[in-house]
């Protein structure tokens, strides 16, 4: 069950203007965390995980996507054409990766709006308590519903973190990576998060919102990286993943050759990662924190005064 409820502000000149918030409550399936891991796994070509699957790292987007839809629907008009939604930058910090059976509250607020040309640019805030009150995870995402008129700007926009500083990271690394985006991955991914944009699903939709044909969803192409770097930087241990974030610069489109590159240093716990196209970068600033083998991470940012706006 969700709740969504207008949290009055102070109007006026020199006021804040309405604040948003959701909440709901999900229960976790095995057959959900073996379906995404599993979609995951398929598309990036490797073996499914020995044993019962560990939810994604990025499981916590496929929980709160519903949420996020209900609170996007209430602040948009109820007649006309909805706003289509740009994800522009996702950051997620882990505590602990969702398990079958657990029942996880979600808590989702808007943080500030901000008019623009195109529309109107959200910073949003997600925040993932476990069925023990422990928190799981919390996601700050920025999103530009375009065409949108409403609601109206409130609050300070938060700055973007690209990623942590490492002092004196020694030498970098750097590692190349070619992948391909299918449309039945793109199908998939959103039959399994119950994402709804008619842009990654309809050319028709994407034509009409400014785009050539159908967009891969940038938290698709995120999600993939991750369990790349799960395989290639984590020994295989999702668990060991503590955060992640990405700014999207452009979108990629089914079936197009995509080019990755990580980078990472001995000293550091971060991987980061670019990714381009023919056409030019689509991801940029990427980054994923890992932890000790068997250890705790670094990470010492303070999540609550972070944000992801560009």
């Amino acid at each position: 069950m969700s709740t969504v409820a207008a949290r009055p502000g102070e109007a006026a000149a020199g006021r804040h203007a309405d604040r948003y918030a959701t909440t709901d409550m999900r229960v976790v399936t095995a057959a959900e965390i073996s379906d995404f891991r599993g979609l995951l796994r398929t598309a990036i070509e490797a073996r499914a995980a020995a044993g019962t699957p560990k939810a994604s790292p990025v499981h916590p987007f496929l929980l709160s996507s519903n949420t996020y839809e209900q609170l996007v629907g209430q602040l948009t008009p109820a007649e006309g054409p909805r706003p289509t939604a740009v994800h522009l930058g996702q950051q997620l910090w882990l505590r602990g990766l969702v398990k079958p059976g657990e029942r996880v509250a979600i808590d989702l607020e808007v943080l500030a709006a901000r008019r623009e040309p195109r529309g109107v640019r959200l910073a949003i805030r997600c925040v993932l308590v476990g069925g023990d009150g422990t928190t799981l995870s919390e996601l700050r995402t920025a999103v530009l519903l375009v065409g949108a008129t409403e609601p109206a700007a409130f609050g300070v926009m938060p700055v973007a973190v690209v990623r942590d500083a490492e002092p004196d990271p020694g030498p970098v690394e750097s590692t190349a990576v070619t992948c391909v985006v299918t449309r039945e991955t793109v199908d998939r991914f959103a039959a399994t998060t119950g994402e709804r944009n008619p842009v990654h699903s309809d050319d028709g939709a994407a034509v009409a919102a400014g785009f050539p044909g159908r967009v891969v969803q940038g938290m698709c192409l995120v999600a993939l990286i991750v369990e790349d770097v799960i395989d290639r930087f984590a020994g295989g241990d999702a668990e060991r993943i503590a955060g992640v974030g990405a700014r999207f610069t452009a979108p990629a489109f089914p079936d197009e050759a995509l080019e990755i590159l990580y980078t990472t240093t001995e000293s550091g716990p971060l991987v980061g990662f670019t990714c381009a196209s023919a056409r030019g970068p689509v991801v940029k600033g990427g980054w994923v924190r890992i932890t000790a083998e068997g250890g705790e991470s670094d990470d010492n940012h303070d999540h609550h005064d972070s944000g992801t706006a560009a």
